[in-house]
């Protein structure tokens, strides 16, 4: 039986400790067979700095950020991944 691929949908907003805790809690998964998409709700800090930095040290694992121009909250985020 195939492994199915996992679509892991995470949206934040100005949480740069908390996304990086649940970045690496996904990283250390034995369940390899996912992606992980960030959204960014617009965030005013350094969350998608953040995000880059992990991305960029974590080159193989699936990681995908999308920015919303705008703040459209957690359903609006999960909407857009």
């Amino acid at each position: 039986m195939n492994t199915p691929i996992v679509s892991v949908i995470i949206p934040v907003h100005n949480r740069p400790r908390q996304i990086i805790a649940c970045l690496e809690s996904l990283a250390a998964s034995d369940y390899d067979a996912f992606e992980i998409i960030v959204v960014d709700d617009a965030s005013t800090d350094d969350t998608v700095a953040q995000v880059e930095r992990f991305r960029e040290s974590h080159s193989d694992l699936s990681v995908q950020l999308i920015q919303n121009p705008t703040n459209l909250g957690s359903a609006g985020a999960r909407d857009a991944g």
